[in-house]
């Protein structure tokens, strides 16, 4: 019977062990997630990173630090480690939404549209109110050439957030590619009301409003007038070539020179486009439409957009 008593205690007490070591763990894991997410909040993403590694190997079944330190890689750029550590939280949590939300964003920055669609379809049936998640799906339907479909999620999305200028200008973007351009000029006159700082939503208004006949530059001029001091920042050469202050040789030159340089490209098949209109504009079909095939035949199907597909467009919430 004493025996019995004895190896009770002894199991009693490693149970109590194994329970205080347990806690002691979890207690330390959270304070090195904290940690993180408190660089994370203040956008400090590459100094985040080591605490969420705390916090993994402390506890390898953290979800939330599984979520944070991958939205801190996508945040850094590195889409793929992005990807593992989010695929990992949700094994863990199938069901968490921040997770297949910053999938989805991962997957978009990548060019794996499908499956950022499939992740934000997932958010939305969730959240079927998530604006962000219907404009971000319509972006990957508008890279697939799923115009109809890219249009109905823009559309989904302002009628949840009417005073974001992100889906308008993806909208008008869509009806620009079917040549709905009177759609597209009060899209656009939406979003510039709604952003009158963004330099490529004046443009792009500019340039619908001249293929509908109306080919005044008083509020493009009033616009560069205002930013000067940015005139040799991208897009500031294509206005003042729109305005005629610089010829479009020097539009495309001030292209090539765009840095960082991985986005170069994206920025040329931008200013061909620029130039193209341009000679439409001024009525040089031949130009125009060399220029025009030059943006269209580029590899980033995103290039009208490309300002909307900015990392500092994407917020993720606690």
């Amino acid at each position: 019977m004493k025996r019995n008593n004895k190896l009770v205690i002894i199991l009693v007490s490693l149970m109590l062990v194994t329970l205080i070591t347990a806690v002691y763990a979890q207690s330390s894991a959270n304070v090195s997630y904290k940690a993180g997410l408190k660089f994370f909040s203040h956008k400090k993403y590459r100094e985040a990173i080591p605490h969420f590694d705390s916090a993994i190997e402390t506890n390898g079944s953290f979800v939330k630090a599984y979520v944070f330190r991958g939205l801190s890689y996508y945040m850094l750029e590195d889409h793929n480690k992005a990807i593992n550590d989010l695929n990992k939280a949700l094994q863990l949590d199938p069901e968490n939404v921040t997770a297949l939300y910053g999938r989805g964003m991962a997957y978009l920055f990548t060019g794996k549209s499908q499956k950022a669609i499939t992740d934000f379809s997932m958010v939305l049936k969730k959240q079927p109110e998530n604006s962000k998640s219907y404009v971000n799906r319509a972006i990957c339907y508008y890279r697939l050439n799923k115009m109809k479909k890219a249009v109905s999620d823009a559309s989904k999305s302002i009628s949840f957030n009417v005073k974001n200028p992100s889906p308008y200008f993806l909208r008008a973007a869509c009806y620009w590619r079917q040549g709905l351009h009177k759609a597209a000029v009060l899209d656009l006159k939406r979003a510039v009301d709604l952003y009158p700082n963004g330099p490529n939503l004046q443009i792009m208004y500019y340039i619908s409003k001249a293929h509908i006949g109306d080919t005044s530059t008083d509020q493009l001029k009033a616009f560069y007038e205002k930013n000067k001091k940015k005139a040799d920042v991208w897009p500031y050469p294509a206005i003042a070539m729109m305005l005629g202050k610089i010829e479009p040789v020097d539009c495309i030159k001030a292209a090539k020179k765009f840095k960082p340089l991985k986005l170069r490209g994206t920025i040329e098949q931008q200013a061909n486009f620029y130039v193209g209109e341009f000679f439409f504009i001024h009525k040089n079909q031949e130009k125009a439409d060399k220029y025009r095939k030059l943006a269209m035949d580029g590899e980033n199907k995103l290039f009208i957009i490309q300002s909307l597909v900015k990392l500092e467009y994407y917020d993720f919430k606690k």
